[in-house]
This record gives structure tokens, C-alpha cells and sequence, in this order.
């Protein structure tokens, strides 16, 4: 699936599918990129259908359907894709204390 991730989320964002990333220069390309062609939307919590977050449901969600998303599905695809460039990278799971919090989106 490596590749077809690759391609899916260039092809999304309007690269060239043989973009490489070579410098912060070229990640920055990317980043800017996915903002402007992967849009936040909060539908999720306007309708009430909260998924499961999953590898699977993020290429679907964002790349397949182009919904975009909230902002972990807008940070997991990048990160998805830094690991199958193979930059060394991590993802840090941050939960607000206020489990109501999501309440404040409305």
C-alpha cells in the first residue's frame, strides 16, 4: 500500500506524483499544500457520527471521499505520509482534560 498512499495524498494535494521530498523546504511545500487542498470541516461533530480513527478510515475519509476532516485526521495524513517517505517521525496523542470539550465546537 505504500505507494498507493503516496500517490493518493499527492495526487490530492495537486504534486506531481514523483515529487521527493529532499529538504524542510520541500516538507513545507507539502504542509502548505495540504492546506490548501485538504479542507477542515467539523461535520463530525455537528452530525454526531464519530468513527473510529484508523489508518484505513483517514485514507477513506480524506483521501478517497475528500471530506477532510478535524484537525487529527488533517495531522495523521501528513504523518502517514512523512512515515512512507521514511522520515523518522512521531505522533503525539494529545486528550483534553474537559471530556465535554467537544461540546464548545458548536
Amino acid at each position: 500500500m505504500k505507494q498507493d498512499y503516496i500517490s493518493l495524498f499527492l495526487d490530492h494535494i495537486h504534486l506531481p506524483l514523483d515529487f521527493k521530498v529532499n529538504n524542510l523546504n520541500d516538507l513545507g511545500l507539502v504542509m502548505k499544500a495540504t492546506q490548501v487542498y485538504v479542507p477542515f470541516n467539523n461535520l463530525e461533530i455537528l452530525n454526531g457520527t464519530y468513527g473510529e480513527v484508523t489508518r484505513e478510515s483517514i485514507i477513506q475519509k480524506v483521501l478517497i471521499e475528500k471530506t477532510g476532516g478535524l484537525c487529527y485526521h488533517l495531522n495523521l495524513v501528513i504523518y502517514y505520509y512523512m512515515q512512507e517517505i521514511g522520515l523518522d517521525c512521531f505522533y503525539v496523542k494529545v486528550l483534553p482534560s474537559d471530556k465535554n470539550s467537544h461540546l464548545n465546537h458548536h
